[in-house]
């Protein structure tokens, strides 16, 4: 069986809802949030692709309002002021975002990382090999040579530090950076959730 650490959270809160999106396969249509989520992680994607020369904050707010999604995957905003309210949030996102990161104090290693986590219950049976897949955001080396693993978040909720804490995604993505590159030392791992 091959899952992503999504379908798990979705089966930890309404295994319902795992059952008909990854079972079932029923195609939920995607949420404005989750639109708007994928937006900004694609415009923070394309802005580390132009490292070393980081576009100017006006050349980024530029290429933020010319890709924004008008429609897409049967999604169109249900009126213009939600819309604007959204295009507005992720201006002011990407503004606080470049004040903070630029100039950058790391080297950015990688960007949409995708790994696996095999895990085997019965090495003899393939129906108990499982494959946790996912993508990492974004892999950076610090200036004191550490690796830090970054995953943004859009949600307007900040979840409390226990939250935070208890959150397996980071630790499923340090595994998966780990079998993708066996050298990392996890002591010289640092793992982030930016909000």
């Amino acid at each position: 069986m091959r899952i992503s650490y999504s379908a798990l959270e979705n089966f930890k809160h309404c295994p319902l809802k795992y059952k008909f999106s990854q079972i079932d396969k029923i195609k939920e249509p995607k949420s404005k949030e989750a639109i708007f989520g994928s937006y900004i992680h694609k415009i923070l994607k394309w802005f580390y692709q132009q490292d070393p020369n980081f576009p100017t904050l006006k050349t980024l707010l530029a290429y933020y309002k010319e890709h924004w999604p008008q429609k897409t995957e049967g999604f169109s905003w249900p009126d213009k002021r939600e819309e604007n309210l959204y295009f507005k949030e992720g201006q002011r996102i990407l503004q606080d975002f470049y004040r903070k990161n630029i100039p950058p104090q790391s080297s950015i290693v990688d960007l949409e990382t995708p790994f696996e986590v095999v895990i085997t219950e019965d090495p003899s049976r393939l129906d108990k090999v499982h494959i946790l897949s996912g993508i990492i955001d974004r892999v950076d080396k610090l200036p004191n040579g550490m690796v830090e693993i970054i995953d943004y978040k859009t949600g307007k909720r900040i979840p409390s530090q226990k939250q935070v804490d208890n959150n397996m995604q980071l630790s499923l993505y340090a595994i998966g950076l780990k079998n993708r590159w066996p050298n990392l030392s996890l002591d010289n791992l640092s793992l982030s959730l930016y909000f």
